[in-house]
């Protein structure tokens, strides 16, 4: 299935100045300090896992009723034009061409 979008918009206004590109044809610079220290071992022992629910696994009741009548109407009809357009070009592509 292709999906065409199209976005209408404001064109993109930059407000601040464009950054420079960073640079990653050199190697990175580590002292040699730092590759020998290994960690020392640790006596405390490790916190428990613990569950924190976040909200975007909490799933919210969404009703119908709150979208706006046009809106609606809006995605009903986008929705059979995209449905339209798949069962033709199934068909399309169903069709064999006649051997004469």
């Amino acid at each position: 299935a292709q999906r065409r979008s199209q976005t209408s918009g404001p064109p993109f206004q930059a407000t601040s100045p464009v950054p420079l590109a960073l640079d990653l044809s050199l190697p990175c610079r580590q002292s040699p300090q730092a590759t020998r220290i290994s960690p020392a071992p640790s006596t405390r022992s490790r916190p428990e896992a613990t569950f924190t629910p976040t909200t975007a696994r909490q799933q919210q009741q969404f009703l119908p009723n709150q979208i706006p009548t046009a809106m609606r109407e809006w995605m009903e009809m986008a929705i059979q034009k995209e449905i339209a357009a798949e069962v033709q070009q199934g068909l399309a592509a169903r069709q064999v061409p006649r051997a004469e």
